[in-house]
């Protein structure tokens, strides 16, 4: 597959007007230099920092613009180049065990450009607090994994850009947008084992695309008081939650969510719409809505525990019928689909009702069971 940087590269490389360098980056000596962050010194905009294999555990403290200071493994300032290791899991950057101290959060790779453009390539960040933390510009990182860290990424990216074909293991979130992030896409990677797998605050025009998420402590992907997300051909397994709004806005298209306790969870004054999505019931619910407003129409929605939807509370402000039409629910005849739903019908002091009618009789030859949902992913 060709690699995303190329044009990105093209583009350096004619702003500079030079001719850009590759620095080589040996543990054996071999290279121009040992230790990463030499290298990253000595580049100039335009320039590749190359990585070979082994593991990089050097570091430094940096002296952040706020005054207060790190320890980083390797730290770019305001100067745009290219990070590329020898391979996911061959260039391993972060000591051999779990590194945390309350007064010092070590970071991976630490990118301070509000103007410079960073790409980061085929390398491993583990067992620091924040393996790749980005800040205020914009980001690019391809085919790398991020283990054991508390924060997998953390993303302050006001320019936008984009997280490809990585993978998040074990860390108590993969990748955390934070306050002004911006048209920023996270596409093709894969979540295991993580305490929440995406997690959006304060963000808009984020996007999070062919994604699998699975065994998430918490949420699998969240939206937090963001506007014009996107949750689009995802597919969540056995994660405590799959989706969760809260106040922010966002669509889920095309999602596959099996497991765990609830589906989908909107609260407070968020809003959630979506299409052709398979939601295999929860342990708990399938979609559960306290204050938040949600509608969903063309998809699957199975019961497994609990109810189909579940309203506890509902902001008036919404309007007070929620469109679930065109669904297929696994049920032939209202009354059973209904008996599964608790809403303003059988509670009136909830000032909403679901409008499920017209609903799909069949979707399939045969309804979908667990079997048929499970062959999806494979």
């Amino acid at each position: 597959m060709l690699k995303h940087c190329f044009w990105v590269c093209c583009v350096l490389l004619m702003a500079t007007g030079t001719h850009a360098r590759t620095w080589l980056v040996e543990k054996d000596g071999t290279g121009d230099f040992t230790v990463i962050q030499d290298a990253v010194d000595a580049s100039a905009d335009g320039d590749t920092v190359q990585i070979g294999p082994g593991r990089f555990d050097d570091y430094s403290l940096y002296e952040m613009p706020a005054g207060w200071t790190t320890n980083t493994f390797v730290s770019v300032t305001e100067k745009s180049i290219v990070l590329i290791g020898a391979g996911r899991d061959i260039t391993v950057i972060g000591p051999d065990s779990y590194w945390y101290e309350e007064d010092n959060n070590p970071m991976g790779i630490f990118v301070l450009c509000e103007t410079s453009d960073v790409e980061i390539h085929d390398l491993t960040v583990e067992n620091v607090a924040d393996g790749i933390y980005y800040f205020p510009g914009y980001v690019y990182v391809e085919e790398c994994a991020i283990i054991g860290c508390r924060y997998g990424m953390m993303l302050f990216v006001e320019r936008g850009g984009g997280v490809y074909e990585c993978e998040f293991f074990a860390n108590n979130t993969g990748i955390f947008f934070g306050h002004g992030s911006n048209d920023t896409e996270v596409q093709d990677c894969y979540f295991d084992s993580n305490g929440e797998g995406v997690d959006v605050q304060d963000s808009q025009y984020v996007s999070v695309r062919r994604c699998a998420v699975e065994n998430s402590t918490a949420s699998a992907i969240s939206f937090v008081t963001s506007t014009s997300c996107l949750a689009e051909e995802c597919r969540l397994t056995d994660n405590r939650k799959g989706v969760t709004v809260f106040t922010a806005q966002c669509i889920v298209t095309d999602a596959i969510i099996i497991g765990g306790d609830t589906q989908i969870s909107v609260y407070g004054g968020g809003s959630m719409s979506g299409s052709g999505n398979i939601l295999f019931g929860g342990d708990v619910n399938t979609i559960f809505l306290f204050g938040g407003y949600m509608t969903m129409t063309e998809s699957q929605i199975f019961h497994e525990s609990g109810y189909l939807i579940y309203v506890n509370g509902y902001n008036a402000s919404h309007p007070p019928v929620l469109d679930f039409t065109n669904n297929y629910w696994g049920y032939t005849d209202p009354d059973s689909i209904a008996d599964l739903i608790w809403d303003g019908n059988d509670d009136p002091a909830i000032p909403c009702v679901i409008d499920f009618e017209p609903f799909m009789a069949t979707i399939l030859d045969e309804p979908m069971g667990w079997g048929d949902v499970k062959r999806l992913f494979h």
